[in-house]
């Protein structure tokens, strides 16, 4: 993609994943204008590090990750959103996830591999999933999870007889009002807090936060400090330097 150095250098100043247009080879498939852009926040603090806003505290000790290496970064894929209605072997959305140079994760790259197979397994919708090496422009080759992220038709994941089934995965169509989605999800989640509990009469969502059960003052000095202060005889306990 010629916009890869937008793309990072985006990421770094202020955290937005733009998408952008690549051209992606499948297996010697070549498709057109697909779009695609950096996915996960983990995995990308290294990123973040090296950029000219890095983030600091705990972050600032898990290294960085530069834009020379498009090999230890996810990202997806979306192959209709530079050209209608595109979709590669009826999927639309791929995710390519790795360990990057996040919090340490699963090195491995077994754990959805493994989760996908035993929902398959058990007979509930799933994702297809596999492992890949990818170059991004020519950089060297990494290690991939690959994930059927959102089905294309009818947006919804497979059941283990490989037909489409109920679940979670569905996205707005194209050219849909999107303002208008937000403002209808706020308010069912404005009436799914507001409903009542139905086995516990008179109450409703969300509750007040409870008094503390327990009279104790407020603790306001390291705990070790104020344990060796609660462990003293009463007669220094009176006196700050803890001489009488």
């Amino acid at each position: 993609t010629t916009g890869y150095d937008t793309m990072i250098s985006n990421y770094q100043v202020d955290g937005i994943k733009t998408w952008h247009p690549a051209t992606v080879v499948i297996d010697g498939k070549q498709i057109n204008r697909v779009g695609v852009r950096l996915k996960g926040n983990s995995t990308l603090i290294g990123l973040r590090n090296s950029g000219p806003n890095p983030p600091g505290g705990i972050a600032a000790s898990l290294g960085t990750l530069t834009s020379e290496e498009p090999h230890k970064m996810p990202f997806l894929l979306r192959f209709d959103e530079f050209r209608a209605g595109q979709r590669y072997q009826g999927v639309n959305e791929l995710a390519l996830r790795t360990s990057g140079g996040g919090f340490g994760g699963d090195v491995s790259q077994t754990t959805e591999l493994v989760a996908n197979q035993l929902t398959k397994e058990s007979g509930q919708p799933y994702l297809r999933a596999a492992t890949t090496g990818m170059s991004f422009n020519g950089s060297p080759e990494g290690f991939y999870i690959v994930i059927e992220l959102r089905p294309a038709d009818p947006h919804r994941p497979r059941r283990a007889d490989g037909k489409r089934g109920a679940g979670p995965g569905a996205r707005l169509p194209a050219g849909q009002d999107r303002v208008a989605f937000k403002h209808a999800r706020q308010e069912l989640l404005r009436i799914i807090a507001a409903d009542k509990v139905p086995t516990r009469p008179n109450r409703s969502e969300p509750r007040a936060r409870k008094r503390r059960p327990k009279s104790y003052q407020l603790l306001t000095k390291p705990r070790n400090h104020a344990i060796k202060w609660s462990s003293r005889p009463p007669a220094l306990k009176n006196s700050p330097s803890g001489l009488t």
